[in-house]
This record gives structure tokens, C-alpha cells and sequence, in this order.
């Protein structure tokens, strides 16, 4: 990593955290070696859930996701696992401001990613926020169904939503 991509990475890292000030969110953790924060916030009609947001600071973009179910549970679902995530990626390409991932261990995770040159306190509070309207919305809408039925249609998916 080049001096110039450091110092990009530090600057970016110190924007996220005077936005964050400025926000006034809930930093739990800050951990400046790892170029990591933790926010602990509540999702929008969610005032009683608490829900831990991280972001990462990389070289060139910074991460902001959330885990929106510990374990999707794909292997029980066998076939229908295609039409779980058929949905899920449908859904994606219907709010556009909905980004999912299948993390490593299986879990469902809500994800933005922002250029570091775009690193502005409006687009990092929108792509923020998104996560949190995502996560209320799947924990709301699918979660509960896929955790009942552990069945659910690429369509149903879409109705539901």
C-alpha cells in the first residue's frame, strides 16, 4: 500500500468517525489498527431491537454492513434454497438500496460499500441508514417466514416485500 493510500485510509477513517459524532450514533467499538467501528443502533419502526453495525475502512472503499440472519439455514432448506436466494436477489435488484451477502459462516449479511473518494456525510448517512431500513425490512417481512417455513418462493419473496 502506497503512503498516499495510508493516508486516504486514515483520513477516511477520521471522516467516519466525526460523521458518526455528528449523527450522534452509539459507537461501541473503535478499533484504529483494524481501521474498524462498531455502532450499536436501532433500526427504523424498531425501537426496542438494537441491531451492531460495522464498518471497515479499506484501501480504497470503506464497508458498512450489519448481520441480517446469524445462520440462513441454507441446508435445510435444500431446494428451496434456490428460491430463497432467487428472491433475495430479486429483492436486491428491486431496492436498489438493499445490497445482501452470503457471509462464511452462513449468515445473511446487509451490506454498502462507498468509494473513500465519495466519502461525503451525506452519502455515507444514506448508505447507513439503507442498512438499517434493509435489516427492519428482512427482519420484519422475511426472516420470520423463512425460520417458520424454511420454504419460500423467489416470488413469494417479492409479494411479501
Amino acid at each position: 500500500m502506497s503512503c498516499l493510500s495510508d493516508e486516504a485510509r486514515d483520513l477516511a477513517f477520521r471522516k467516519i468517525l466525526f460523521y458518526l459524532g455528528v449523527l450522534r450514533k452509539h459507537i461501541v467499538s473503535i478499533d484504529e489498527e483494524n481501521y474498524r467501528i462498531t455502532v450499536s443502533d436501532s433500526p427504523p419502526n424498531m425501537p426496542g431491537e438494537k441491531v451492531s453495525v460495522e464498518i471497515i475502512v479499506g484501501s480504497s472503499w470503506v464497508r458498512i454492513y450489519a448481520v441480517a440472519l446469524e445462520d440462513l439455514g441454507l441446508e435445510e432448506l435444500n431446494m428451496d434454497a434456490i428460491g430463497v436466494l432467487a428472491g433475495i436477489l430479486r429483492l436486491q435488484d428491486e431496492y436498489m438500496e438493499f445490497s445482501f451477502a452470503l457471509g462464511k459462516e452462513g449468515e445473511l449479511v446487509i451490506k454498502q460499500d462507498i468509494h473513500i473518494g465519495a466519502l461525503t456525510l451525506d452519502v455515507f448517512e444514506e448508505e447507513y441508514e439503507a442498512i438499517l431500513a434493509a435489516y427492519e425490512r428482512f427482519s420484519t417481512k422475511i426472516a420470520p417466514l423463512i425460520r417458520e417455513a424454511k420454504k419460500l418462493s423467489a416470488e413469494r419473496m417479492v409479494e411479501i416485500w
